[in-house]
């Protein structure tokens, strides 16, 4: 098994997409012919990092309650995650336009970033218990 030292220390060059476009398109004024406008939105990436106890509780309802805290790059979340002694970290995707950039909980290595929505894009992307 690779230690967590160690993936931080394989990542620290690795640049990581902050953003990405997603298109939604809901029914209502816009186009006068289809009914439909699309609306473009911007999907934030963050890094949450949790307990098993947590991630099973995930897994089990299919999405992480509102507010949910997390690092703009995956090397915060692992600091983080070592500085509390949490062993998961998920990738989660949440509207840019209902997350915050937290005043504290940053470190040399990314930003926190609070999230005021529920999450249901989301995946595990490192564990370090046995299960």
């Amino acid at each position: 098994m690779v230690s967590l030292a160690k993936v931080c220390k394989l990542l620290k060059n690795q640049v990581l997409d902050r953003y990405h476009p997603a298109t939604a398109v809901p029914a209502g004024r816009g186009n006068q012919e289809s009914g439909f406008f699309i609306l473009e939105i911007y999907i934030l990436k963050l890094y949450h990092v949790t307990t098993q106890k947590k991630a099973k509780l995930y897994r089990q309802t299919g999405h992480i309650i509102k507010p949910v805290r997390g690092f703009n790059t995956l090397m915060g979340a692992m600091a983080w995650a070592i500085k509390v002694g949490k062993k998961i970290i998920y990738e989660i995707e949440t509207n840019d336009k209902k997350t915050h950039k937290l005043p504290d909980h940053h470190n040399e290595f990314g930003e926190a970033w609070w999230a005021d929505d529920n999450i249901i894009n989301f995946r595990c992307i490192y564990s370090g218990d046995k299960n």
